[in-house]
């Protein structure tokens, strides 16, 4: 598998050589600390790097990173999708929020070893950060249903921020539903479907803005 390709056939960015590193020693890291902590049941790297790696970053066809500077990734696990993001813009400052410890101790050890500057994490559940009003861009893979997702993002970002959710199938009811509960205080942006190679499954990238 050539990741670069990868990349740049589904996303039309191209990775350099040291983004590409650092991919690496994310990925040496984590079938690492995973031998300890349960920290993700994909371990074969193929898979990772088109299961997490790919899935993480897809949707930067979707929004204009170069114009996102505050991220927050709500339910972060393992770090998917704002480590991956932060590695292919710098310029992002990025909270990670976790309510689990082990898997922060992970991140925290992982930010040191790839290097990356304005990136923290946050031991907090969702419902108890206080960071109000500050961020363009919350983002959550598998966290909850798009309801649950909103009702955690919405007071920590910006007006006109946006949320982007990951989802599998099945979503289209849930989104209705949302958009019709919610209509006064978000509206969806785009719903892009995207089939991931190597029959690695069918991922739904829905951004949705704050209004």
């Amino acid at each position: 598998m050539n990741f670069k390709e990868l990349v740049l056939k589904y996303t039309e960015y191209e990775l350099t050589d040291y983004q590409l590193n650092q991919f690496e020693i994310y990925y040496e890291y984590l079938i690492e600390y995973n031998k300890k902590v349960n920290l993700t049941r994909i371990t074969e790297k193929d898979e990772v790097y088109i299961k997490h790696f790919l899935d993480s970053i897809i949707p930067i066809k979707q929004i204009d990173f170069t114009k996102i500077h505050k991220l927050i990734d709500m339910g972060s696990g393992a770090g998917f999708p704002g480590i991956p993001l932060k590695i292919l813009y710098s310029h992002l400052e990025v909270l990670l929020v976790d309510a689990r410890k082990k898997k922060l101790i992970f991140l925290d050890q992982l930010i040191e070893k790839l290097e990356l500057t304005n990136t923290k994490t946050l031991h907090e559940r969702l419902e108890k950060v206080q960071i109000k009003d500050y961020f363009d861009l919350a983002t959550a893979r598998a966290l909850s249903s798009i309801e649950e997702t909103i009702k955690y993002a919405y007071p920590l970002i910006k007006k006109d921020g946006y949320i982007l959710s990951y989802k599998s199938l099945r979503f289209e009811e849930e989104l209705n539903e949302v958009s019709k509960k919610l209509k006064e205080k978000t509206k969806v942006i785009s719903v892009i479907n995207t089939i991931l190679p190597d029959d690695s499954g069918t991922r739904n990238n829905i951004i949705i803005k704050k209004i």
